[in-house]
């Protein structure tokens, strides 16, 4: 109902988006024949645009809450920038940086579990599995098992600076699915989320020291909440400018 009303004040002239907008294209975007989007597709493009961007600004807290704990990997990353190895304006990110960026998405996910019902019957893992019946996939867990992430409860963007797990392959590291894009359940999504993530990293760590409490992460919350999140602007932002 809420896309749907954005989208039709746009169209009926009674909201005016800044142009080239996410609300913008959906209400303007017209095809071939210069139709545009039937209603309901706009709303669903419209909040398909915005759930990435705010599960990823979850990410970005979560990061700036992980480097405030990790002072000494805040320090790689911030000499990763100013050798110029990463770089906002250009969006280029090196090793250190998109390393931090994974890990984070490893230690935070956005969701504990991802839920589905089975297609058919089948066995999965030993188990029997009715047609419909309800399958639960342990993202905490299964990014926290220790044969695949040693000491998995430790943050260690170092894991990923030598190729990642060792077994599992992509279907280790699932905080937005697995298996493959087309015939899996991975999120088309997550390369970009992971270098609006990187970009998260370079920002915060521009910023300086990132203030931040102590408070127990609840990961068992749909979606998960990281604490509050307060920058300082500190050094390397003043040597900046």
């Amino acid at each position: 109902m809420w896309a749907r009303d954005r989208i039709l004040d746009v169209r009926g002239l009674r909201s005016y988006p800044r142009d080239g907008s996410l609300l913008d294209r959906a209400a303007r975007w017209r095809d071939e024949r210069g139709a545009v989007l039937p209603l309901e597709t706009a709303a669903v493009d419209l909040q398909n645009g915005m759930r990435p961007a705010m599960a990823t600004s979850r990410f970005v807290a979560f990061a700036a809450h992980r480097l405030w704990e990790q002072p000494s990997w805040r320090d790689r990353v911030a000499a990763e920038i100013a050798a110029g190895a990463s770089d906002l304006a250009s969006a280029r990110f090196g090793p250190v940086v998109t390393a931090v960026a994974r890990e984070v998405r490893r230690v935070s996910p956005f969701v504990p579990l991802l839920a589905a019902r089975s297609r058919r019957a089948q066995e999965i893992l030993g188990h029997r599995v009715a047609e419909n019946d309800p399958v639960l996939l342990d993202v905490v867990g299964t990014l926290r098992d220790p044969q695949t992430w040693p000491e998995p409860r430790h943050f260690d963007p170092g894991r990923f600076l030598s190729g990642g797990p060792a077994i599992g392959g992509a279907d280790a590291l699932i905080p937005q699915g697995g298996g493959s894009v087309v015939a899996g359940h991975r999120c088309p999504g997550e390369d970009p989320v992971l270098g609006i993530l990187s970009a998260g990293v370079v920002a915060t760590t521009m910023l300086g020291e990132a203030g931040v409490p102590r408070p127990r992460i609840d990961e068992r919350r749909l979606p998960a909440r990281p604490p509050a999140v307060e920058l300082h602007v500190g050094t390397l932002m003043r040597s900046a400018s």
